[in-house]
Protein backbone atom coordinates (compact mmCIF):
# COMPACT_ATOMS: atom_id res chain seq x y z
CA UNK A 1 0.00 0.00 0.00
CA UNK A 2 3.00 2.30 0.72
CA UNK A 3 4.22 2.17 -2.47
CA UNK A 4 0.76 2.15 -4.39
CA UNK A 5 0.31 6.00 -2.39
CA UNK A 6 3.66 7.04 -3.50
CA UNK A 7 3.20 5.73 -7.07
CA UNK A 8 -0.08 8.07 -6.94
CA UNK A 9 1.53 10.84 -5.53
CA UNK A 10 4.20 11.22 -8.23
CA UNK A 11 1.94 10.74 -10.97
CA UNK A 12 -0.26 13.46 -9.75
CA UNK A 13 2.76 15.42 -9.47
CA UNK A 14 3.62 14.91 -12.92
CA UNK A 15 0.34 15.56 -14.05
CA UNK A 16 0.06 18.73 -12.36
CA UNK A 17 3.31 19.52 -13.97
CA UNK A 18 2.34 18.65 -17.60
CA UNK A 19 -1.36 21.13 -16.87
CA UNK A 20 1.11 23.60 -15.55
CA UNK A 21 3.09 23.53 -18.96
CA UNK A 22 -0.06 23.35 -20.76
CA UNK A 23 -1.49 26.34 -19.47
CA UNK A 24 1.46 28.03 -19.40
CA UNK A 25 2.05 27.30 -23.17
CA UNK A 26 -1.59 28.68 -24.18
CA UNK A 27 -0.99 31.69 -22.73
CA UNK A 28 2.21 32.27 -24.46
CA UNK A 29 0.41 31.11 -27.93
CA UNK A 30 -2.79 34.04 -26.79
CA UNK A 31 0.13 36.82 -26.25
CA UNK A 32 1.46 35.96 -29.53
CA UNK A 33 -1.90 36.08 -31.19
CA UNK A 34 -2.83 39.16 -29.73
CA UNK A 35 0.69 41.18 -30.50
CA UNK A 36 0.27 39.54 -34.05
CA UNK A 37 -3.59 41.23 -34.63
CA UNK A 38 -2.18 44.31 -33.28
CA UNK A 39 0.46 44.96 -35.46
CA UNK A 40 -1.62 43.61 -38.13
CA UNK A 41 -4.23 46.30 -37.52
CA UNK A 42 -1.76 48.99 -37.00
CA UNK A 43 -0.91 48.46 -40.51
CA UNK A 44 -2.77 50.90 -43.36
CA UNK A 45 -2.91 49.82 -47.38
CA UNK A 46 0.83 50.78 -47.89
CA UNK A 47 2.21 48.91 -45.48
CA UNK A 48 3.14 52.22 -42.95
CA UNK A 49 2.77 51.24 -39.18
CA UNK A 50 1.97 53.62 -36.70
CA UNK A 51 2.84 53.78 -33.02
CA UNK A 52 0.76 51.09 -30.92
CA UNK A 53 -2.22 52.33 -28.43
CA UNK A 54 -2.63 52.00 -24.95
CA UNK A 55 -5.48 49.54 -25.08
CA UNK A 56 -7.59 49.51 -21.85
CA UNK A 57 -7.88 45.95 -20.10
CA UNK A 58 -11.16 45.37 -19.08
CA UNK A 59 -13.18 47.00 -22.43
CA UNK A 60 -10.20 45.99 -24.66
CA UNK A 61 -10.77 50.22 -26.11
CA UNK A 62 -8.16 52.26 -26.76
CA UNK A 63 -7.02 55.60 -24.75
CA UNK A 64 -6.98 58.37 -26.72
CA UNK A 65 -9.26 57.40 -29.62
CA UNK A 66 -12.53 58.78 -28.11
CA UNK A 67 -13.23 56.05 -25.65
CA UNK A 68 -12.07 57.67 -23.03
CA UNK A 69 -15.50 58.55 -21.42
CA UNK A 70 -16.84 55.52 -21.95
CA UNK A 71 -14.32 53.77 -20.67
CA UNK A 72 -14.27 56.45 -17.22
CA UNK A 73 -18.14 55.63 -17.25
CA UNK A 74 -18.19 51.69 -17.20
CA UNK A 75 -15.26 51.65 -15.06
CA UNK A 76 -17.30 54.09 -12.42
CA UNK A 77 -20.39 51.61 -13.21
CA UNK A 78 -18.37 48.49 -12.14
CA UNK A 79 -16.70 49.58 -9.15
CA UNK A 80 -20.65 50.97 -8.05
Amino acid sequence: MHDNFWQGRLNAHVRNEELKAQIQSTHDGEKKYQEKKQRKALKNKEGITWEPVEIEDTFQLPYGGGYDDFIKKRTDMLNQ
